[in-house]
């Protein structure tokens, strides 16, 4: 939102992370750190005048992490100011690839809440650890301190080396290392052992529909399912 914000200032389309810039002769990079007004006071523009839902649209395509997506922001927004209404064509040029990443995000996280495994550790927290494609914490938070709110956890990007963490009272995201020893609460490994032996028992194995079941567990996700662990097939 702030790169958004000084690109109108600037009068230029070309937004994108640091990790996907690629310097040409002729450029005069200007590189921004997050303001937080600015950012607030952006994102309260697009709210005034597109609505909610769009402000959110935006928000999850940006949560893709995909380069210039920046850029697909700005196109889009550009667009919109010229419709008068609502926007109904989905599959215009500066619309669709801005609701194709939205959706993508979108799918995942509402996926991920069915799939994250917290185990219990030896400390009285609840962890969870996930490698998602797309970058989801701010979106699973919400929802997870209403259905936790009683328990100290959590929810650990180990991807981009980062997680959320809840103490009954709030939430705050902050890095955390990737390779992290874990120390299990003296209970947890006999319920994961009842688990993945529940798991086995109520599988048909005349019913088995690998396909069907990557569908709803993709195979990505399967490192950190208890159920799944070490599991090839």
């Amino acid at each position: 939102m702030t790169a958004l914000y000084w690109s109108y200032h600037y009068k230029t389309h070309e937004i994108c992370s640091m990790s996907s810039y690629e310097p040409k002769l002729l450029d005069v990079p200007e590189y921004m750190v997050t303001d937080t007004h600015l950012a607030s006071k952006m994102m309260g523009r697009i709210r005034n005048r597109f609505g909610e839902r769009t402000a959110e649209k935006i928000l999850y395509a940006f949560l893709s992490d995909q380069g210039d997506v920046g850029k697909i922001i700005r196109v889009f927004l550009d667009y919109a100011v010229t419709v008068t209404g609502a926007i109904e064509d989905y599959s215009h040029d500066c619309v669709y690839p801005l609701l194709a990443l939205s959706r993508a995000v979108e799918r995942e996280s509402h996926l991920v809440v069915g799939l994250l495994r917290f185990e219990h550790l030896k400390s009285d927290v609840y962890y969870a650890a996930f490698e998602p494609t797309y970058d989801i914490l701010s979106v699973l938070t919400p929802h997870f301190e209403k259905r936790l709110s009683d328990q100290v956890w959590v929810i650990h990007d180990v991807k981009r080396g980062k997680a959320v963490f809840y103490d009954t009272h709030e939430s705050w995201t902050a890095p955390l290392d990737k390779q992290m020893a874990l120390a299990l609460h003296e209970n947890e490994e006999a319920f994961q052992n009842l688990w993945k032996k529940y798991y086995e028992h109520i599988g048909i194995k005349e019913r088995r529909n690998p396909k069907l079941r990557m569908n709803f567990m993709p195979k990505k996700y399967w490192k950190h399912l208890t159920e799944l662990k070490n599991t090839k097939s």
